[in-house]
């Protein structure tokens, strides 16, 4: 039994044959073509290899053919031997080049500018001959005339002539597009408790729009992401279309209307951290919702609740009324703040994609910082601008964020003293090579008072930690009293440069340095730097990041950094 076993095992080693393409001269794109066609020849024998031969030259012409090549002399030959090889011998020839290349479209597409027509630089006078090309030509015309409407669209010519003995071919391709088809009305299926109108500021065309099926991708994912439904679906079908008008057709199932969710993390910063949420995800059928979060540290614990009111459009625009109260201890257990805030929020989203939030905060703030204590009182009106660009929001590439914040009260207008606060961040993220990423990151903060003894430790800057300088403690560059106790400052100022190189997809090497403080004055304030590395692991939920790094300045040392999240 065992040497029959061992008899099988030898025989199928034996029929494990290869296959040898050798093109003269060397053509790697030919040879991995040739291999395309032919495909795998595991599990066959010398015997099988012998019969295959003529079928296998058969294949490799035809692969020579689609890149050009219609003189190509192809020969074969059986190697033998303990891994049977079935060697093809490839002279290419000279390839086939386009003489005579007219491609047109016309009707109506042939007057809407985002149509088309395939690329004069890959299909001209004078180019080789690639079927791969052609083929693509047609398939770009008929893809751009199912996303455009052109339903009725045809060729009315598609030919390819070629002529092997003089080694050149013709091409003719005329597109008749036919009328544009327009989308139709809209009409809402499934139970939902909202007015057909909240539904209807979510849709991103008007009836009797020309017809493009980005809008319907649009559609669907505006309902998706409304955060009222459990699933959409969106048919928009031709063949139901009337008089050259699509009906669309959105069939709805609503979601569970409260969720509660709970999460654990942990940072350098703040130690262990519990993350908790309750949404009610919408009230009425105006689509109102309003839920609570809170986040619980050893240095800070805080509540907030709030409630939204959708605008036009819902999904970027709305009114929210936000209230607050926040614990924090700062810099050092001697230092701390009580923080409860309320107001209005306007978000809403600007041209070229910039997000904006008009607010009008009255915040009240109990503090001690070392041996001074005090209480403020403030009126805040705010407003924010934000911009996103990257290729992806888990683990972007490429991509920059900018955000822009200033706030400001008036004493004796619901507050206590004067202030003005303002912040500054920008971020970058470029990746050459595929395997080289390079993040940048810069941030400025200013608040400029009359009084600077009046203002609350929330509005005082603190330098250090992992989101600012690493290789010095959270929050532990900053002006201190006379007792030593860090008190905030007037003025922020953060940089960081880091280089990344990608191991797998997963994990990548960091190495980086930070420079950074927070000063009283801007004339020639000191900075203090960090450099070090460390390991990136790119989680489901983001980047985890874990760095060691060297402060330049003071005492020095060694602090282990760790958190997590977006790069930008």
């Amino acid at each position: 039994m065992c040497g029959f076993a061992l008899l099988l095992i030898s025989t199928g080693a034996l029929a494990a044959g290869e296959l040898d393409v050798r093109v003269t001269p060397s053509n790697s794109a030919l040879k991995s073509n040739i291999e395309g066609y032919v495909g795998s020849l595991d599990g066959r024998d010398a015997q099988s290899l012998r019969r295959l031969r003529r079928i296998a030259e058969g294949e490799a012409d035809k692969a020579a053919q689609a890149l050009g090549y219609y003189q190509a002399r192809i020969r074969s030959h059986i190697e033998e031997g303990e891994t049977p090889r079935l060697v093809l011998e490839v002279e290419p020839g000279e390839r086939v080049r386009l003489r005579n290349v007219n491609i047109r479209v016309e009707g109506p597409a042939s007057e809407l500018s985002a149509f088309r027509v395939p690329s004069a630089s890959r299909l001209k006078t004078g180019s080789v001959l690639n079927h791969g090309r052609y083929e693509d030509a047609k398939r770009l015309i008929q893809n751009q005339a199912s996303r455009y409407g052109f339903f009725d669209g045809r060729f009315a010519r598609q030919s390819l002539e070629i002529d092997p003995a003089a080694g050149v071919a013709d091409i003719d391709l005329l597109f008749v597009s036919g009328p544009r088809y327009s989308l139709g009305d809209i009409v809402f299926n499934g139970d939902f408790p909202f007015d057909e109108d909240l539904l209807r500021r979510m849709v991103p065309f008007q009836a009797d729009t020309p017809y493009d099926s980005e809008l319907i991708a649009e559609l669907y994912q505006a309902l998706q992401s409304s955060g009222y439904f459990e699933s959409v679906r969106v048919d928009a079908i031709p063949t139901q279309a009337d008089r050259l008008r699509i009906p669309v057709t959105v069939a709805l199932q609503t979601r569970e209307p409260r969720t509660l969710g709970l999460g654990l993390g942990f940072s350098t910063d703040v130690g262990p951290r519990l993350r908790a949420n309750w949404t009610r995800h919408w009230r009425n059928p105006q689509g109102h919702s309003y839920g609570v979060e809170s986040e619980l540290s050893t240095p800070r614990q805080n509540v907030g609740l709030w409630y939204d009111v959708p605008g036009d459009p819902p999904l970027t625009d709305k009114l929210r009324l936000a209230g607050g109260y926040q614990y924090e201890e700062l810099a050092s257990k001697d230092s701390l703040s009580r923080l409860l805030t309320i107001g209005p929020e306007w978000h809403s989203q600007r041209a070229g994609g910039w997000q904006r939030v008009l607010s009008v905060k009255w915040q009240r703030e109990e503090y001690r910082l070392g041996d001074d204590s005090g209480l403020s009182t403030l009126l805040m009106p705010g407003v924010s601008y934000s911009l996103l660009r990257s290729d992806n929001r888990l683990d972007p590439n490429e991509g920059y964020r900018l955000q822009f914040d200033l706030a400001g009260a008036v004493d004796g207008v619901l507050s206590d003293a004067n202030v003005l606060h303002g912040n500054v961040m920008l971020k970058g993220l470029t990746t050459v090579f595929s395997n080289h990423r390079f993040l940048g990151r810069v941030q400025f903060g200013g608040t400029e008072t009359n009084g600077f003894s009046a203002v609350p430790p929330s509005l005082r800057f603190f330098a250090g930690g992992d989101q600012s300088v690493r290789g010095y403690d959270y929050q532990s560059l900053s002006p201190e009293n006379n007792q030593g106790d860090r008190i905030g400052a007037r003025y922020l100022f953060a940089a960081s440069l880091e280089y990344q190189y990608s191991l797998t997809d997963k994990w990548r090497l960091a190495s980086f340095v930070d420079q950074g403080n927070a000063f009283n004055s801007l004339d020639f304030p000191t900075l203090k730097a960090g450099v070090g590395f460390g390991v990136r692991w790119v989680s489901p939920v983001g980047p985890l990041r874990l760095d060691l790094a060297h402060a330049l300045d003071d005492d020095g040392g060694v602090r282990l950094h760790f958190s997590m999240g977006p790069e930008l």
